[in-house]
């Protein structure tokens, strides 16, 4: 069932409890001296009451807000945990590159970002990120990957016009790499504090998941700095 909206909820109860108070001033201005005791009794008990209303309507908000949080960090890291490792291949591919180990034709630089493809859970919780810590880096981790993808059409864009004959012998080179890489490295900068937060919800499945994720993050960016020293990733790190 499909939860109130919270601005209702909280415009329910302070309209109910506005006239509530409205009511119960109006009985006793208008009562008898003799009765006015017991209207001030009601007034300050309509007081009580409306005071137990909104405190019952922020204690059920922030029970929803909690709950909300706890799903929607479960859902996104899940997902961070599985695409991080197609972060990974692709580094992996741009170190190939320019060490020499593969060769890739600019025709097909969408080979190195063809499993990024385009998330399924952030888009569905987007808007509700900002319950949960390090937003920034998970919005900026997205980015990133949004960038290589941008980065290797752009790529296969380049020698579209040109014949087959030519395309073919057009081949990635080490420099072509160098910003898709840098993206990639950021990326995983960005992702590993996200990843790295304690969490006792989880199974103990998902944390041993998480922490092999972490081994080959670190394992990831020893090996890119290596092979891509200058990168301005490395230039000025990300620190969440």
């Amino acid at each position: 069932m499909e939860r109130p909206n919270n601005n209702l909820l909280v415009g329910l109860a302070l309209g109910f409890s506005i006239a509530l108070l409205a009511w119960l001033i109006a009985a006793l201005l208008n009562s008898k001296a003799g009765e006015q005791a017991g209207a001030l009794g009601a007034v300050v008990g309509g007081i009580v009451g409306a005071g137990g209303a909104i405190l019952a309507v922020f204690l059920t908000l922030s029970r929803q807000r909690r709950e909300d949080a706890a799903k929607v960090r479960a859902a996104i890291r899940t997902e961070l945990t599985t695409y991080t490792k197609y972060v990974i291949g692709a580094l992996e591919i741009c170190k190939h590159i320019v060490n020499k180990i593969k060769t890739v034709p600019m025709s097909n630089a969408s080979y190195i970002s063809e499993k990024l493809i385009d998330p399924v859970i952030y888009p569905a919780v987007a808007d509700r990120i900002a319950l949960i810590r390090y937003p920034q880096a998970i919005i900026e981790f997205y980015m990133r990957v949004q960038e290589v993808r941008a980065m290797t059409a752009a790529m296969e864009a380049s020698v579209a016009d040109y014949s087959s004959a030519q395309r073919q012998g057009i081949n990635i080179q080490p420099s072509d790499v160098q910003p898709v890489a840098d993206a990639l490295i950021t990326a995983l900068q960005l992702v590993g504090p996200v990843l790295a937060d304690e969490d006792d919800t989880g199974t103990q499945l998902d944390g041993w998941v998480r922490n092999r994720v972490l081994r080959d993050i670190e394992a990831a960016i020893r090996a890119a700095q290596k092979t891509f020293p200058n990168a301005e990733s490395f230039k000025n790190p990300l620190s969440y």
